[in-house]
């Protein structure tokens, strides 16, 4: 039989975000996206040198200061999270988008939860769902949206309001 993996106090990490949530790593863990993997600039987005995607570094209804994102997420029903990834001319772009399933999934910090991404990177990340242009191929009210909270990488009803994070593919 396995014997459970106990974990030490001094193994887990707890920061606090801008929002009040604590985020927990462990920090004796394989890091997924480590702040060297990202090329972090000052208007306010992160090239993933990995994917060669370029990630607005703050949820919508946030404003890059500098140094962080202030202000609080503009949660939206998926329908509208497409339209408002559609219309976004942040930094004089067009072509800002939802990213999909497997490019969300790919920003996760499997090493921590609450939210489940490097505050480095994505400073002041409110633990919410993030929703994904990817529908769901089983149910037409449902798409993908991934959980910065936790590993909820799945599918979730259209009628939810869940966060916004815009990416695009890096010039």
């Amino acid at each position: 039989m396995k014997k459970p993996v106990l974990m030490t106090l001094a193994a887990l990490l707890s920061l606090q975000t801008g929002n009040g949530y604590a985020q927990t790593c462990n920090a004796s863990s394989y890091q997924t996206t480590p702040t060297s993997r990202f090329v972090l600039k000052t208007d306010g987005t992160a090239l993933d040198k990995k994917t060669g995607l370029l990630w607005k570094r703050c949820l919508e209804g946030y404003n890059w200061n500098g140094s962080g994102c202030t202000g609080s997420a503009s949660l939206a029903l998926w329908q509208n999270a497409l339209k408002k990834a559609a219309a976004s001319t942040f930094l004089s772009k067009t072509d800002w988008r939802l990213p999909n399933a497997k490019e969300l999934a790919s920003i996760a910090e499997r090493a921590c939860v609450n939210p489940q991404m490097n505050l480095s990177v994505f400073p002041n990340m409110p633990t919410v769902f993030i929703w994904t242009a990817t529908p769901s191929a089983a149910s037409t009210s449902s798409a993908w949206a991934g959980g910065s909270g936790y590993q909820n990488h799945w599918e979730y009803p259209k009628s939810k309001a869940y966060g916004v994070l815009l990416v695009r593919n890096a010039p």
